[in-house]
């Protein structure tokens, strides 16, 4: 089965503190749906504080997990209450998202989100999409930062 994926994002926010240097850190709206459902607490505030520095990073360590053939890709900021995301590849192109306890013992486990599966593929073309609008985005708003989130996406 070819589980959907989709990325979006929206309400973009500059959280770059150095003068000179816009969009270096954004925050905003992102959503990672699967199946129809939202993943939650992605970000701390909500879904409109995300930080799409840290979740790019995320999304592009995943990609490697599957190209590189390690079973796993394990985001933990082990901070402010969040819990951990555990991305377990599987055979058949498949990737197992649950939502765990955080090494700082804070964040919990979420019943609802233990080995939800989605297809590789289904994923790589939602971030590519997601990429190009994002970048789209960046060149608009801040052309000498797509360099920096270029790399980011390339990881």
């Amino acid at each position: 089965m070819d589980h959907s994926v989709k990325i979006e994002f929206a309400k973009l926010q500059d959280k770059g503190r150095k003068p000179g240097n816009p969009y270096s850190h954004i925050h905003g709206y992102l959503k990672l749906e699967i199946d129809g459902r939202s993943v939650p607490d992605m970000g701390y505030w909500g879904p409109d504080d995300v930080c799409f520095n840290q979740w790019i990073a995320v999304f592009a360590s995943i990609r490697h997990a599957v190209q590189k053939g390690l079973p796993s890709y394990k985001f933990d900021e082990t901070e402010q209450g969040q819990p951990a995301f555990l991305f377990e590849v599987k055979p058949g192109s498949q990737i197992a998202l649950s939502i765990v306890q955080s090494e700082s013992g804070e964040g919990k486990d979420d019943p609802e989100w233990q080995q939800v599966t989605f297809s590789y593929a289904a994923f790589k073309a939602a971030f590519l999409e997601f990429k190009i609008h994002f970048l789209s985005e960046i060149t608009r708003n801040a052309p000498g930062q797509l360099e920096y989130w270029t790399e980011l996406f390339n990881r």
